[in-house]
């Protein structure tokens, strides 16, 4: 893969705090929307799978078509996740920071990183007993 296969979004920086690989058997459910000049919104339902999760934002697999389709939505995306914690499931949303192709035996594969930027304070308290139950960071 060479370097124009990598995309980031304007302003996005490399993640600061540690990441922690993750192992759930069930698939994220994500809400994209936008809303345009004329208040209409656009959605789009697409589901991923987890990779690791930070205090700050999560890393997911998702198929080369529906990034596509988020492509086609343009910017300005507020996602809203349903993760699926072993204590519960969580409510969270977040901002796409970059995303690459996967080259490496997943083929049709997108890794998307992404921000939290709003999650209410029991599911915030969920997510951090998970994220808690981690004890080794990736390199």
């Amino acid at each position: 893969m060479n370097e124009a296969d990598k995309k980031s979004i304007p302003g996005g920086e490399q993640p600061i705090a540690p990441r922690y690989a993750v192992s759930l058997d069930a698939s994220v459910l994500i809400t994209a929307f936008r809303g345009d000049a004329e208040n209409r919104e656009s959605y789009l339902f697409l589901h991923g799978q987890l990779l690791d999760v930070s205090r700050s934002g999560l890393a997911l697999h998702i198929s080369e078509d529906d990034m596509q389709e988020l492509n086609a939505l343009g910017t300005g995306l507020m996602m809203h996740l349903l993760l699926p914690l072993p204590a519960k499931a969580i409510e969270l949303e977040v901002e796409l920071v970059r995303y690459r192709q996967i080259d490496e035996g997943e083929q049709g594969k997108v890794l998307v990183g992404t921000r939290i930027t709003n999650m209410n304070t029991r599911d915030r308290i969920l997510f951090m007993n998970f994220i808690n139950d981690y004890e080794t960071p990736q390199n």
